[in-house]
């Protein structure tokens, strides 16, 4: 016995608690955070999309159903839908639901979201835009409500059907 504490040094009790120390965290986090999982403070408002959710990871107990919900937006300048629409979930965060056509790239807001359902501050998207092929617009979502498509890239010709299904961001508080 005295030969093996005779060898005890500070090293040697110093290694070995950072080994257990080391070995505790792991055994913690392996416990705690599953592999490849993300958790709610690290991802921002309006981020996450359809094409981000792998097939059947949300079911239904997960989601909230937002068809009852829906509000149909009233369109303006030119801009046409069978199924634009926008909803809201009990935490505030807005939802846009549909695709707009349009026929003129200059046409101006395609429609304006009402209090209680506009964003804190201009929020600005890249969503899908189809005609003679496939490409990408810009749509801004401005804190007075007014939703406005701009920016199309070569896959954008006209006419042009944009898809905003997919676009969330957290309405502001209504005064």
């Amino acid at each position: 016995m005295k030969k093996l504490f005779g060898h005890i040094s500070y090293a040697n009790v110093a290694s070995t608690l950072a080994i257990i120390v080391a070995l505790s965290g792991v055994a913690y986090a392996a416990n705690t955070a599953a592999k490849n999982s993300v958790v709610s403070k690290s991802i921002k408002n309006g981020e996450v999309k359809a094409k981000d959710i792998g097939s059947n990871a949300v079911g239904d107990d997960e989601v909230r159903d937002l068809s009852q919900d829906r509000q149909q937006p009233t369109l303006a300048n030119g801009w046409v839908s069978d199924d634009a629409a926008f909803a809201k979930t009990n935490d505030g965060v807005v939802h846009l639901i549909g695709r707009l056509d349009g026929e003129d790239r200059t046409a101006g807001p395609a429609f304006t979201l009402p209090a209680g359902f506009r964003p804190v501050t201009q929020a600005q998207f890249q969503i899908p835009c189809e005609s003679q092929g496939i490409g990408t617009a810009e749509m801004t979502v401005e804190a007075g409500g007014d939703l406005s498509v701009s920016f199309f890239d070569s896959g954008c010709g006209l006419p042009f059907t944009v898809d905003v299904t997919g676009v969330s961001f957290l309405a502001a508080e209504v005064p």
